[in-house]
């Protein structure tokens, strides 16, 4: 069963609330599980959050053409994606933090 909720313990609760009237029992167990551990055990391997050459520039405040050097230079990693390039958002931030 999957019970959207904002926290573990809120989960928790509501399933216990679910189970116990549908099979008239006091559930025993229940295991609670994030959507990232949910998504691990079940072999999903998350998308990471892509940003474009553009937005990339914009975020390190340098120009395109220096974010396709940096690509170049493999200080950057990015992927071709037709015949677009994509660069994972959290490693161009982290580049910024380095470099800044």
């Amino acid at each position: 069963m999957t019970v959207p909720a904002n926290t573990i313990v809120e989960a928790t609760r509501v399933a216990v609330a679910i189970t116990g009237p549908v099979f008239d029992a006091v559930p025993i167990t229940i295991t609670v599980l994030t959507e990232a551990e949910w998504n691990a055990r079940e072999g999903y391997t998350p998308m990471p959050d892509l940003v474009g050459v553009t937005d990339a520039a914009e975020i390190l405040g340098v120009s395109r053409q220096r974010v396709l050097q940096l690509i170049d230079e493999h200080r950057l990693t990015a992927e071709k994606v037709g015949k677009s390039m994509v660069l994972a958002r959290s490693e161009v931030e982290a580049f910024h933090r380095r470099t800044a």
